[in-house]
């Protein structure tokens, strides 16, 4: 069975996980990816008012690992 999660991509944006591409890959329905990042269960990046998933957190989280703190990534206003 192939890897459901994505392969890197050539910039780190790209490879962030919508939670809708997470409930998809989790099989569940759209409001749980957003349960796990509010009870801290699976790290998750915030951009604005959106939340987003990296895969090597993903792949830990399935894979049993505690969760380790996602880093804060700086939003650039000036880049409308």
């Amino acid at each position: 069975m192939s890897d459901p999660i994505p392969a890197r991509s050539p910039t780190p944006i790209e490879q962030l996980l919508t939670p809708a591409d997470l409930a998809r890959i989790l099989r569940c329905g759209r409001n749980r990816p957003y349960d796990l990042a509010a009870s801290g269960a699976l790290p998750c990046v915030r951009l604005g008012a959106s939340i987003r998933f990296r895969p090597e957190d993903v792949r830990a989280f399935l894979a049993g690992a505690s969760p380790r703190p996602a880093p804060v990534l700086p939003l650039d206003r000036r880049a409308r």
